[in-house]
């Protein structure tokens, strides 16, 4: 990274804003907690997810690589750089799993408006059990046709998969940089470590936490808005 910033300057910095859409969806393996155990998440990431990505990166940083010269191909998409024989599978699988990243959102969504009305932290609303076993498997009608509607108004008010991808991208780092800023807290409160771990911890992940945060600020009037102002609206609500 320091090379590439180094060569590149300012354009590769805001650059980062983009890059950053390689890593959105990691915060829906929250709503897993819920469902699987700590260790079944990390056997199933280190083993099939995070092996998965790394060889679709890689596929898509050699065709790049290969084609780079040509000018009406350097702005692709990924399925572009898919063989054409494997395009229409591939076009089904990414449908489906579209479909799965949008119920663990909304199951992560659940999951956190029902701790936050356990503590206090959000109005009372009407929670389903929608399972005998699972104890958390829920249903919250309510948050879902609010869900419905900020879907629908963000795809008739955009109509644009730059801007979306703008504010997937501000709301997702700024969640990672925000975790990381109270994780020194459970460092040395809950696991009884050393403040310079913490401090170490901090100043390693937030550095970098922070230089796409600020790559991502560029594009706050381009879409990125909107999270912070919805954040702004649910603080609002949850502190009243």
């Amino acid at each position: 990274m320091y090379k590439f910033l180094k060569k590149t300057r300012r354009e590769g910095w805001m650059s980062l804003g983009g890059i950053l859409l390689c890593i959105t969806g990691s915060e829906a393996m929250s709503a897993d907690f819920g469902h699987f155990t700590q260790l079944s998440i990390k056997v199933a990431f280190t083993s099939v997810v995070y092996p998965s990505l790394i060889l679709a990166y890689m596929g898509q940083a050699a065709y790049l690589s290969k084609h780079h010269f040509i000018d009406t191909e350097y702005h692709i998409g990924f399925y572009v750089s898919v063989p054409e024989k494997i395009r229409w599978p591939v076009l089904v699988i990414a449908i489906l799993a579209a479909v799965v990243g949008s119920q663990a959102i909304i199951t992560c969504t659940f999951s956190i408006i029902k701790q936050c009305s356990a503590l206090g932290c959000f109005p009372p609303v009407k929670i389903v059990h929608t399972s005998s076993k699972i104890h958390g498997q829920i249903y919250i009608p309510g948050i879902n046709w609010i869900l419905m509607i900020l879907c629908m108004a963000v795809t008739i008010g955009f109509r644009d998969t730059k801007r979306m991808g703008n504010a997937s991208g501000l709301a997702v780092i700024t969640m990672m940089l925000v975790t990381t800023c109270l994780m020194p807290l459970v460092i040395i409160i809950c696991w009884h470590c050393c403040v310079s771990l913490a401090l170490s911890f901090l100043l390693f992940f937030g550095s970098i936490e922070a230089l796409y945060f600020s790559a991502s600020l560029i594009k706050f009037l381009e879409g990125a808005w909107v999270p912070i102002a919805l954040s702004l609206i649910f603080l609002l609500i949850m502190y009243v």
